[in-house]
């Protein structure tokens, strides 16, 4: 009789517990498949040993046919050892699988192919993989994955630390188009780019929440890019959550000082739980073009700038929320010369093509320095917002909150209130203490809050506006004044007055200094006029008042005359009343003085307007 053996598919299993299934063996291993399946005693060897000879280069092509094997509910194992590959592996149109990599991938050559990737996902959805990449003396640059049109996937946990030579776009985790609903929570990501997504389309709700971003400064600082980079100019990645890491070991390169970058990314929040410490040089988190509906709230603890928002081409911002950070830069790197040191930063550049920013939110920070850096929070341009309720501590300027270009649109349905400066050089920067020496520097200010900022300074600057509250409907910067020879400045501004009943007060600040570069206060002081209107339809101005001197130390013995010119209105066609206000300040014989007029309009109508 022949002696016949049952194979797995003849065997059943049951598991223990209640309601458990009768299967066949066969079934039950399916549910798992190890690499070693697919390997040769001498390559099992290899692995173990970590011993790699001209009969066993590499185990790229066994790991491969683990990879074909799987199904839906299957599980990749890569038991203990160390795996040589030395070529792509694909992972195309799969789904329902978890990967699980107890020993370790060595990449080894050249795979730097953008368009895929150590491991390159293709059409996949719902699987989860926990990596275990490592070279430390890697040669190239790679992905370590790639993921195009995969959705509903995670990488829970585990572990990367590649070696990166250059930058050249290759990344960690590179996502590519249709890229949706996934999660990154490995332990440690060492890289060139961490996690990248570079114009590439539809993606989306991803997720990430990595334990340490450590930068290239342990391997010579090559191929040092972002730990996290979000870049769409024409396809921006939507609904990005960061929502913790430990980011250190980035160091500035000539053309890389961004630890966390996203351009054009809808719908972006960066935690508490990103915590950035040893990046000196750098700029920890950094928005630019098209970025929108975005908070942020990092810790910061190094750094030249803490978070940065930047407006450069015609692609607008909108609903950027600063908020609730904790940000203290401990110390100046001189190499750091792209731009100013600030706790948080927001430029733009209108006259470059810039575009403009909606709705900025900067409040309830705090923003400190050890080491005396540049500026606490700096705010320009922007149309509603509000920056209030911060706490800045141990910079040159504390706050600056200027319109900052020629001809821009200016700071428009904002407030700056609430606001507490410490151990700052200069407390407050809010009505430009210095002017730019332009004869067609023009900003405005329209409808802005200023009220109730402190400072601990006897005398922060004569622009503060501390403890007041002054609401400006057309502020309006009307430029410089060149003296003459004389030494006589004269500036003169019109005030349009419409027909319909009106009321208030027209407000005219002044600032002179004493040479083309603006170091000295000369005479600094307010006048008001009080607008009225009378029967016979003439403008006219009912009174006026100097005041406020600031009490800074003069140089000569300026004076201020005021020349009023109140012109009738004829006939029912014209629109408007005008008011000719004319400044002459004499300061004897200082030919180089400026003189910085600024004037504005509060009271009950949004028609009258200043020129």
């Amino acid at each position: 009789m022949a002696n016949t053996k049952p194979n797995a598919a003849q065997i059943t299993y049951q598991a223990a517990g209640t309601g458990a299934q009768v299967r066949t063996v066969d079934s039950k291993l399916g549910d798992s498949v190890s690499v070693f399946d697919f390997m040769t005693p001498a390559q099992i060897t290899a692995v173990k040993t970590n011993t790699w000879t001209a009969d066993v280069p590499d185990v790229t092509s066994a790991i491969q046919a683990a990879i074909n094997s799987l199904e839906i509910g299957s599980v990749l194992y890569f038991p203990q050892g160390s795996y040589k590959v030395i070529n792509y592996l694909l992972f195309t149109a799969m789904s329902g699988f978890k990967v699980v990599m107890e020993g370790v991938i060595i990449p080894t050559g050249t795979l730097n192919n953008l368009s895929s990737g150590l491991f390159h996902l293709s059409g996949c959805s719902d699987f989860s993989i926990i990596p275990n990449i490592v070279n430390q003396s890697y040669t190239s640059t790679l992905n370590c994955f790639k993921l195009d049109a995969c959705t509903d996937w995670s990488f829970p946990s585990g572990k990367i630390d590649i070696k990166y030579n250059a930058i050249d776009g290759s990344a960690v985790f590179q996502l590519g188009n249709a890229t949706k609903r996934g999660y990154i929570g490995v332990e440690y990501i060492r890289g060139g780019y961490g996690i990248l997504q570079n114009n590439t389309s539809g993606v989306e709700d991803i997720t990430i929440d990595v334990g340490d971003f450590v930068g290239q400064v342990a391997y010579g600082n090559t191929g040092a890019g972002d730990a996290i980079e979000f870049n769409g100019p024409s396809n921006p990645a939507r609904n990005i959550k960061v929502l913790g890491g430990r980011f250190s070991g980035f160091y500035p390169t000539t053309s890389r000082h961004i630890v966390c970058g996203f351009a054009n990314t809808q719908g972006l929040y960066v935690g508490p739980g990103c915590v950035f410490t040893d990046i000196p040089g750098m700029i920890a988190v950094h928005l630019e073009d098209g970025a929108s509906y975005a908070k942020v709230s990092p810790t910061i603890r190094s750094g030249h700038i803490g978070v940065n928002v930047a407006c450069n081409t015609t692609k607008h911002l909108q609903s950027i929320s600063v908020v609730d950070s904790s940000i203290m830069l401990s110390e100046v790197v001189p190499e750091a010369t792209y731009a100013t040191g600030a706790g948080i930063k927001y430029a733009t550049n209108q006259l470059s093509g810039g575009g403009y920013t909606y709705n900025l939110n900067i409040s309830n920070n705090t923003v400190s320095s050890i080491t005396s850096n540049s500026l606490g929070i700096s705010v320009a341009d922007h149309d509603g917002g509000q920056c209030v309720n911060n706490v800045i501590n141990g910079f040159v300027t504390g706050l600056s909150f200027n319109p900052s270009n020629i001809n821009s649109s200016g700071i428009v349905n904002s407030s700056c209130s609430d606001n507490i400066v410490l151990d700052c050089t200069t407390a407050y920067n809010i009505e430009r203490i210095s002017p730019v020496i332009s004869a067609t520097y023009y900003t405005t200010f329209n409808n802005v809050l200023l009220k109730n900022n402190r400072s601990d300074l006897a005398s922060a600057a004569p622009n503060v506006y501390a403890a007041t509250d002054t609401v400006c409907s057309s502020y309006t910067t009307s430029g410089i004044a060149s003296a003459v020879s004389d030494g006589t400045l004269t500036k003169m501004f019109t005030v349009n007055l419409p027909n319909a009943a009106y009321g208030g007060q027209l407000s005219v600040n002044y600032t002179c200094y004493n040479d083309a570069t603006g170091n000295r206060i000369q005479e600094s002081g307010t006048y008001i006029f009080n607008i009225a209107r009378q029967t016979n339809s003439i403008a006219r101005i009912a009174s006026s008042s100097k005041f406020g001197n600031s009490q800074l130390a003069r140089i000569g013995s300026g004076t201020i005359t005021v020349a009023l010119t109140a012109s009738a209105v004829s006939g029912a066609s014209t629109a408007n009343n005008t008011i000719d206000i004319s400044y002459t300040l004499t300061l004897g014989t200082a030919s180089s003085s400026v003189c910085y007029f600024v004037a504005s309009y509060i009271g009950n109508s949004s028609l009258v307007t200043l020129s």
